[in-house]
C-alpha cells in the first residue's frame, strides 16, 4: 500500500475530511485521512480514527458530494468504532493482526503508522463484513454529516449506484473491493433514496457548485499522475478530440507528458490550456513547474507570480515559487516563500529539505539541522533525523520554545526506535 505523494491531493481529501467531522459532536477519535495510489474502488475506516480512500473512488465521482458521500459514509462507521466492536467479536482475526495494528499506532511516526495500520486493516476488512446495521446506521449518520456540512445528500445514493454499475460487465472474481465489504449496495442505494425524500432533505447544490473547478483540477491531477501514462494520455486525448474547448484534458494531458519527462510537450499543452483560460491559477501554477524543469527561471516565476496573485495559499504554487527565487539567487525571498508554505503546509516535506540548505549558506547551523531534521523525520529516517535534531541543539541557545521542540523530538525517536527493536525481538 502506497500513499499519494502528491500534497495538493491529500490536502484536498483532508479538508473535505475535515468539513465532515466539524459536524460531529464530541467525536471519538481524532480523525485522520489518506489517500492509497490504487486504481481500484475502496474506502475503509481503521482503529484510531484513520480513514482511507484509493485514489479510484476520486476518479469514480464527478463532482465533490460523491467523494464527502464515501468519506461521510467511512467517518459513520468511525465515530460508532464498528470496526473496532467486530474485532473485538471476531474470532477470525488472530492475536498478530492487532498486535500489528496496535505497532502501526507506536512505530515509525503518524505517516508510517497510518501506513501499517492501514496495510493491516485493509486486510482485516476482508475478513469482517459489516452487518445491515452496521451498514445503515454509517449510511445515516453519513447523511447528517453531508447535509450538516452543506453537501447534496442525493449525492450518496447516486455514487453507489456509480459504484453498483461498476460492477456489471465484471466477473464475480473481479468485484471491487468496496462492494465485497460494504454489502447489499442495491438495497441500501433504493433504501437511501426513498429515506431522502421522507426526511425532505434540502437539494444544496451550493458548495458543490463552488468547488467544481477545484474538484475538476484535483480529479485531473489523480488521472494524470496515478493512471497508467499511456491510458491517461489516451484519455485525455479523446477527451480533447470530443471537445476542443477542454481546458481541463489539455492540463492533464500535459500532466501526463511531464510525468513521463516529455516536459517540451507538457509546455505545448499548457499553452494551449493557458490560452483557452488565461486566469486559471491551476494552470498558470502548472505552466511554471514545466518552465522550472526546463530550467526557464524567468518565464517560471512569471507563471507562479501570477498564479499566487489569484491564488495566495496554494502551497505548491509558493513552494515553486520559492525554489526559483533558489535558482536565482534570491535567499531572502526564496526562505520568506517557504516559511509561507510551512504556515499553510506543515506537511510539505521537500520545504524543509530547501530551508535546511538555503539557512546552511548563510551560515545558520542551528537553523539549518533543525529543518534537515524535520526533513529526514517526516521521511522517517531516524538515524538523520536524530542526528540533525542534535546538532541543531548544540547552536539554538536563546529559543527557549524551539530548544524545548527539538527536545520532545529526540525522546520521541529514542522511544520509537526502542518500540521498533522490542517488536523486531517478539
Amino acid at each position: 500500500m502506497k500513499f499519494v505523494n502528491d500534497q495538493a491531493v491529500a490536502n484536498y481529501v483532508e479538508k473535505i475530511g475535515k468539513q465532515l467531522v466539524g459536524t460531529v459532536e464530541n467525536p471519538p477519535f481524532e480523525v485522520q485521512l489518506f489517500v492509497i495510489e490504487e486504481p481500484g474502488l475502496n474506502a475503509f475506516a481503521a482503529p484510531g480514527g484513520y480513514i482511507f480512500i484509493f485514489t479510484g473512488i476520486i476518479l469514480l465521482s464527478d463532482n465533490e458530494s460523491k467523494l464527502a458521500s464515501v468519506i461521510a459514509h467511512e467517518l459513520g462507521h468511525v465515530v460508532e468504532r464498528h470496526i473496532a466492536k467486530r474485532i473485538e467479536k471476531s474470532t477470525k482475526v488472530n492475536i498478530a493482526s492487532a498486535i500489528g495494528m496496535l505497532a502501526g499506532l507506536l512505530i515509525g511516526g503518524p505517516v508510517a503508522g497510518a501506513l501499517m495500520v492501514g496495510s493491516m486493516a485493509a486486510n482485516v476488512q476482508t475478513q469482517l463484513m459489516f452487518s445491515r446495521a452496521d451498514e445503515e446506521e454509517a449510511d445515516f449518520m453519513g447523511l447528517t454529516f453531508m447535509t450538516a456540512a452543506g453537501y447534496n445528500s442525493a449525492a450518496m445514493p447516486e455514487m453507489m449506484k456509480r459504484m453498483g454499475h461498476e460492477t456489471k460487465w465484471l466477473g464475480s472474481s473481479n468485484v471491487p473491493t468496496y462492494l465485497l465489504t460494504h454489502p447489499d449496495i442495491q438495497d441500501r442505494t433504493i433504501y437511501l433514496t426513498n429515506y431522502i425524500k421522507s426526511k425532505s432533505y434540502p437539494v444544496q447544490l451550493t458548495k458543490q457548485k463552488a468547488h467544481e473547478s477545484t474538484f475538476q483540477e484535483i480529479k485531473t491531477r489523480v488521472e494524470s499522475e496515478y493512471l497508467d501514462s499511456q491510458l491517461a494520455e489516451r484519455r485525455f486525448m479523446n477527451r480533447i478530440k470530443d471537445n476542443p474547448q477542454d481546458k481541463m484534458a489539455y492540463l492533464g494531458l500535459g500532466l501526463v507528458y511531464a510525468r513521463t519527462g516529455k516536459n517540451e510537450q507538457a509546455l505545448e499543452e499548457l499553452k494551449k490550456a493557458v490560452r483557452l483560460d488565461p486566469a486559471d491559477p491551476a494552470i498558470l501554477s502548472s505552466l511554471g513547474r514545466i518552465y522550472f524543469n526546463l530550467n526557464q527561471f524567468d518565464l517560471a516565476k512569471e507563471c507562479l507570480s501570477q498564479s499566487v496573485v489569484m491564488r495566495p495559499d496554494f502551497a505548491e504554487t509558493l513552494f515553486y515559487l520559492g525554489r526559483v527565487d533558489q535558482e536565482l539567487g534570491y535567499p531572502a525571498e526564496a526562505i520568506k516563500l517557504f516559511n509561507r508554505v510551512l504556515a499553510l503546509d506543515k506537511n510539505y516535506t521537500e520545504t524543509f529539505y530547501n530551508l535546511g540548505i538555503l539557512y546552511g549558506k548563510e551560515g545558520k547551523i542551528g537553523l539549518a539541522s533543525y529543518n534537515l531534521a524535520k526533513y529526514y523525520r517526516a521521511k522517517g529516517d531516524h538515524k538523520n533525523a536524530l542526528y540533525h535534531f542534535e546538532r541543531a541543539l548544540e547552536y539554538i541557545k536563546n529559543d527557549p520554545a524551539k530548544t524545548e521542540e527539538i527536545n520532545q523530538e529526540i525522546k520521541k525517536i529514542k522511544k520509537e526506535q526502542k518500540k521498533k527493536w522490542d517488536m523486531s525481538v517478539i
